[in-house]
């Protein structure tokens, strides 16, 4: 069992979940399907639990007829844990489906993509005919040659469901949900409910070239089956004295997204993209021609070249890639298909392993990737404002949009499951109707007391001079919360101050907003490196305090004067300086020796004299790679690059 040990396990057994209620039309197009785990006496592993839905196709006898990857079943999935949302998820056959596409394995088709309906699709068809013939029909013999249109995902999905036969599609609920993903974890003591919201457009769920007939999608069963966990007896002693405990834990999992555009029909265009998270990890832009929604003879599990020139997105005024620096393609194919495997690493293995070739893939699923885990993080900064610019080579003559997906950070607050954590002790996930005591403290002593960090300063205040004044009242009566109130209420620096004993100071410095007096009176309590991390510091701070200050987090941020970089040339991290800053080539020149020209090669924007100049210092590789050239530079620096790696 994942992340336990064996020896402390006495048996798993996998227990069948069924739909809160019966399912009365199993043909029904709209539905939700509800599953509420309430065993919360019972240890158990959801982060190895599985979805299993039974499947098939009505009316089709052999019909050339099939589902589409992953079947797109659902339109909405949603995972709750003590009555609150902790993720949500939109399309979610469509958002697992998009990050699959890049984990290539030589026994691809034997791994559990296959369980989860996932067969690549090979062409933009619905042919199963590996080979054509050439000749006339009376001809004694026909010369065979291969099918061009042949699309192996489709007849492998083809054979499972031809006849109307019943399929079984089986998937991880870490796939489906961000948060088994990284919580691999035994849970207890706590309700958790699973919502699956069905899709109401059977045309999307199916790919045919077969014309004017209506099919069926039928879902005779759905069940949820989750492992329950006994552990041996020295090992479950330990367990229940920690669910006695008051330990608690702080945990970070990476949840899923998907945005979609309207429908632009212009040759370029900026679309906003509203995050909701603090860190956002990845961003994935699919392009695709609207038509492919709700007709079942266009898979709209390919995707379309639009013939973009150039693409970039902006997260609160900084561009992705950095700015002068934006994806170039050539006439006829996206060339970013490359960066997106690299993105998930798995470069070696996609030509000897996967079902269709580089080429192949370029034109399927141009995919455009923007990884901002190397950049400057936005920690702290609420609602990412996030902007996808594109251009166009030629006026679309039908209508196009964006589906963007990614992967945002998220961040648990007290309450958060732990190993075994009865969450139903913990604040965050009681039922307790806190605007009403907030409105009446006096009457609820004791649940405050329990649960001090969760009181609604607002409504206190209405009834005390401040929030502050409040907590000074009960202050050495109660047991508070100080980690909470550290997060949660906005505090003054007086108040900092008069506590500053008590306070979390990690928390203080991440999210409240502090002086430079106050940090300047802090000085040799607070974290310096949590100070840059999360303080807005002006330049004649940072060099008052540049011994204090960590210069490796300085040199990833963004820096307005270059003049502040040569000031302090020998204390910045010139790694970061040439990832992060943009820089001028004159700014380069004057400091070649310090630069990384690795990264120069790779994330400034250098035109063709440039290179030449320092033909001998850049980087060749990252040069024909992210640097737009013309082909009589390649031409003349054929000799520089290596062309077989």
């Amino acid at each position: 069992m994942t992340k336990y040990d064996e020896n402390h396990i006495e048996n798993v057994y996998y227990k069948e979940h069924r739909v809160d209620g019966n399912v009365v039309d199993p043909d029904k197009s709209q539905q939700m399907y509800t599953f509420t785990i309430s065993d919360t006496n019972d240890a158990i592993l959801y982060s190895d639990g599985y979805i299993c839905i039974d499947v098939k196709i009505l009316d089709n006898v052999e019909d050339n007829v099939t589902l589409v990857n992953t079947g797109n079943l659902f339109t909405r999935g949603t995972l709750k844990i003590g009555g609150h949302i902790i993720e949500k998820i939109s399309k979610p056959s469509l958002v697992h489906f998009i990050h699959s596409l890049g984990n290539f394995t030589k026994d691809y088709e034997s791994s559990e993509a296959t369980n989860m309906f996932i067969f690549k699709d090979t062409a933009d068809s619905s042919a199963r005919e590996p080979f054509t013939f050439v000749g006339t029909h009376g001809d004694d013999e026909k010369m065979p040659r291969m099918n061009e249109k042949y699309n192996k995902g489709f007849d492998q999905r083809y054979n499972l469901t031809k006849g109307s036969k019943l399929t079984k599609i089986v998937i991880p609920l870490y796939q489906w949900f961000g948060f088994f993903n990284d919580f691999r974890k035994l849970m207890t003591g706590i309700e958790v409910k699973f919502e699956f919201m069905r899709n109401e457009l059977v045309n999307n769920m199916l790919y045919t070239n077969v014309n004017n007939k209506v099919y069926k999608v039928s879902i005779p069963n759905i069940t949820l089956s989750l492992p329950h966990v006994r552990l041996n007896p020295e090992v479950s002693v330990k367990y229940l004295a920690f669910l006695e405990s008051n330990e608690d834990l702080e945990i970070e999992w990476v949840a899923p997204i998907l945005r979609e555009s309207d429908s632009p029909g212009d040759s370029s265009g900026t679309i906003p993209v509203k995050l909701l998270a603090d860190d956002i990890v990845s961003i994935l832009v699919i392009p695709q021609y609207v038509e492919r929604e709700n007709n079942e003879n266009q898979n709209n599990m390919v995707f379309d070249n639009l013939d973009l020139t150039s693409c970039s997105i902006t997260i609160n005024d900084i561009r992705y890639p950095k700015d002068g620096y934006k994806l170039s393609f050539k006439e006829g194919e996206i060339n970013c298909s490359l960066p997106y495997l690299e993105f998930f690493g798995n470069i070696r293995n996609t030509e000897s392993g996967c079902l269709i070739t580089l080429d192949e893939y370029i034109n399927l699923y141009p995919i455009i990737p923007f990884d901002t885990s190397n950049h400057p993080p936005f920690i702290n900064v609420k609602n990412l404002n996030a902007e996808f610019s594109w251009n166009i080579r030629n006026t679309p003559a039908k209508k196009y949009r964006f589906g963007i997906s990614g992967k945002e950070m998220k961040k648990g607050p007290r309450g958060s499951p732990g190993i075994g954590f009865m969450m139903k002790k913990i604040g965050f996930f009681n039922e307790i109707d806190w605007e009403k005591i907030s409105e009446n403290p006096e009457s609820y002593e004791d649940p405050i007391r329990e649960f001090q960090g969760n009181v609604y300063c607002e409504k206190i205040s209405e009834n005390f001079e401040s929030c502050e004044d409040y907590l000074r009242d009960r202050i050495n009566h109660v047991e508070v919360g100080w980690k909470e109130i550290s997060e949660y209420q906005t505090l003054s620096v007086d108040f900092i101050r008069e506590f500053q004993d008590a306070v979390d100071w990690k928390k203080i410095i991440k999210y409240q907003a502090l002086s430079k007096d106050f940090i300047r009176e802090f000085q040799d309590a607070v974290d310096w490196k949590k100070i840059i991390k999360y303080q807005a510091l002006s330049k004649d701070f940072i060099r008052k305090f540049q011994d204090k200050v960590n210069w490796k987090k300085i040199s990833k941020y963004p820096v307005s004067s270059k003049d502040f970089i040569k000031k302090f040339q020998d204390k910045v991290d010139w790694y970061w300086i040439s990832t992060c800053q943009k820089l001028s080539e004159d700014f380069i020149r004057e400091f070649q020796d310090k630069v990384n020209w690795d990264w120069i090669s790779t994330c400034q924007k250098l035109n063709e004299d440039f290179i030449r100049e320092f033909q001998d210092a850049v980087d060749w590789k990252k040069i024909i790679k992210y640097q737009a050239l013309s082909k009589d530079f390649i031409r003349e620096f054929q000799d520089a690059v290596d062309w077989k790696k």
